[in-house]
């Protein structure tokens, strides 16, 4: 078995036509229908049929296992470059699009200053799309709200969030000093899009406590959030985190008696992940850009 093999394995299962894998792969078709029937052979299945086309049953079953594989073998290279406790020449670092903002800054300047060699790629992600990243190897690193409950990823806690209220300062709320739990369930809210990951665990926490605001309008990122506020469109519970940096005038804090909760943030690595000790040193740097737990 070849680890070309897999690879046009992989892109004919992805595209669905042995032609268009052939383009992408920049081969010939009878040059991946050849890959393909020696693959079948020594395994001893038929991984495709061939009219109508489709992924037997054995070929969707071989899948998981033939993306394992690749993983391995580059993280097999990774490790070999690694060895000497030098830092890896590419990573991709993912992060919660509910905290894309204050931590995207800190990542930035740290790879500048720090490592400006490295080749880092920055993306944000909805949380279920940055784990998935994780499993199949798109993503190196990512940060995330909550500690994820997989077998596939390695979980690192590196800072402990709380929930803050924000108004605008003309708002009836951003007039006194703090608002009881139970207020909130009056008070009509800006909120992350019900589908996020990040407002989901926001729901299940006011939930557990019999809260259940309303909502006013629902947006894609704390970004929107925090521009809404500053105009004035009403009051938002975001996690603390998100204001460090933001430089928004007409926001007014206002402290939620009853809500001194910690909300784990989490520095995640797949755990098929070979982690050398270059790759040791940069997942305790990236952990060293937080700011000190907030004091109880």
């Amino acid at each position: 078995m070849h680890f070309q093999q897999l690879i046009t394995f992989l892109e004919v299962a992805k595209r669905r036509h042995f032609r268009k894998a052939a383009e992408h792969l920049r081969l010939t078709q009878p040059a991946v229908s050849a890959q393909i029937r020696g693959l079948e052979e020594e395994l001893g299945i038929t991984l495709f049929q061939r009219h109508p086309f489709a992924l037997t049953p054995a070929g969707k079953a071989f899948i998981p296992y033939a993306k394992q594989v690749l993983t391995l073998m580059e993280e097999g290279k990774r490790a070999a470059l690694d060895s000497e406790n030098s830092l890896p020449e590419e990573v991709t670092v993912a992060i919660s699009s509910g905290m894309a903002l204050p931590i995207l800054s800190r990542l930035l300047k740290y790879f500048r200053q720090e490592h400006p060699q490295v080749r880092v790629t920055i993306r944000t992600k909805k949380r279920n799309e940055l784990l998935r990243g994780l499993r199949e190897g798109e993503v190196d690193v990512g940060i995330v709200y909550g500690i994820p409950e997989t077998r596939h990823i390695r979980s690192q806690v590196i800072h402990y969030d709380t929930l803050t209220l924000i108004a605008p300062t003309d708002h009836p709320i951003a007039r006194v000093p703090y608002l009881p739990l139970e207020r909130l369930a009056d008070v009509p809210l800006l909120a992350l899009s019900a589908e996020t990951e990040e407002q989901q665990l926001i729901n299940r926490l006011l939930g557990a406590r019999g809260i259940d605001p309303p909502v006013a309008v629902e947006l894609w990122s704390v970004e929107e959030i925090l521009r809404m506020v500053t105009l004035g469109f009403g009051p938002a519970l975001v996690p603390k985190l998100a204001l460090q940096g933001a430089e928004e005038s007409g926001i007014r804090e206002v402290r939620i008696v009853g809500l001194e909760v910690q909300w784990p943030v989490t520095l995640v690595v797949p755990m098929q992940r070979v982690l050398s000790s270059g790759f040791r040193q940069l997942m305790d740097d990236i952990c060293g850009i937080y700011p000190p737990e907030p004091e109880a």
